[in-house]
């Protein structure tokens, strides 16, 4: 195989998969089995990724696969307090144990995606486009309603 080629050949000491197929592009359920044939055809460590949203997703694929983590991108920038060890996976916790969320918490990735590509421009403004438009998906997006209506910022009354 062909990650097989890259460890013996070219020499890599690890290897980042993701588990989608190029056609599912971000929606498309992951295909961990093919994870899986890698990490076992390998003998250095394995990285997948895809379809990391939770904490939950990122045990499950750890064991479907065996591989040695996650990689996480759009769920993180859904969520970048994904990984923290509060239950509802958002904020932090304090030394008290109370949840602490900073305010306009949804802003501060922002901010600081704007920040990087200030010092390291990227090749391209669509990259900044893209994860921006991740990190307030949720916020934009319109949401299905039980009744089938969608909903959306731009519908919301204000005031």
């Amino acid at each position: 195989s062909f990650a097989r080629t890259l460890q013996t050949k070219a020499g890599i000491d690890s290897l980042t998969v993701h588990c989608r197929r190029r056609e599912a592009k971000h929606n498309g359920a992951p295909d961990y089995d093919a994870g899986k044939r890698i990490v076992e055809a390998l003998d250095i460590p394995v990285v997948v990724n895809g379809g990391i949203h939770s904490r939950e997703n990122a045990r499950m694929a750890i064991e479907r696969t065996g591989a040695s983590a996650v990689m996480a991108a759009t769920g993180l920038l859904e969520n970048p307090c994904l990984f923290e060890e509060s239950e509802s996976g958002m904020g932090s916790s304090s030394s008290n144990g109370a949840s602490f969320q900073p305010p306009n918490h949804h802003l501060d990735p922002a901010w600081i995606d704007l920040d990087f590509c200030t010092r390291y421009p990227p090749p391209s403004a669509l990259y900044l486009q893209k994860h921006l438009r991740w990190m307030f998906r949720s916020k934009l997006q319109p949401q299905q309603g039980m009744n089938g209506s969608s909903s959306s910022i731009s519908k919301r009354k204000f005031g």
